[in-house]
């Protein structure tokens, strides 16, 4: 589900980014839309691998719990929802701006650093929603292992903000990413 979520989500990055390249791009070259085009394309592959590799990653500690008990353990559901949370965001926030290189060109220099600072700027409210969300599925978490059927509605919210403020994080890492490559390459032909 997360993963239809997220395409469907990662489809802007391409009409974003072109945008923010036509309105901010005045002061250099700029930026051939196919250029723009396979850096959106090549931004949504890294999201999606990674919440596919975040995904199964996350899901070793539940399976594992489950195989030692032999029932499901909510706890280390929490866990296992956190594992891949901290991993797709850790390894998104790394990946995606060394992506706006692809924007180079002849005497305009790509700036990775420029664009993950914008990225952590907009992308870092989204992480706060997420970890509200993981609060909440641990709390309901927790109140679920002392008594079964008392904590599955907070843990359906919790995991539902999880993963709608997740989805969100990947967006914008990509698009604001992006932002900030443009800007800098305006700065830089001053």
């Amino acid at each position: 589900m997360r993963s239809v979520v997220l395409v469907l989500l990662l489809m802007a990055p391409l009409a974003l980014a072109q945008g923010v390249s036509e309105a901010v791009d005045a002061g250099a070259p700029p930026v051939p839309a196919g250029t723009v085009a396979l850096y959106a394309s090549a931004a949504t592959a890294a999201a999606l691998a990674t919440a596919a590799l975040a995904s199964f990653a996350g899901a070793l500690l539940p399976t594992a719990a489950f195989e030692a008990r032999g029932r499901p353990d909510p706890l280390a559901l929490a866990g296992g929802f956190a594992i891949a949370a901290l991993l797709n965001a850790a390894v998104l926030h790394l990946a995606v701006p060394l992506l706006t290189a692809m924007g180079q060109s002849g005497d305009v220099a790509a700036s990775t650093k420029a664009a993950r600072a914008n990225a952590w700027r907009a992308s870092r409210w989204a992480l706060l929603g997420a970890a509200v969300g993981l609060v909440v599925l641990t709390a309901g978490a927790v109140a679920e292992r002392d008594q079964f059927g008392s904590g599955q509605w907070p843990m359906l919210a919790g995991a539902g903000t999880l993963v709608a403020s997740m989805g969100t994080f990947d967006v914008l890492e990509a698009v604001y990413a992006w932002q900030g490559f443009v800007a800098a390459r305006r700065e830089g032909n001053r």
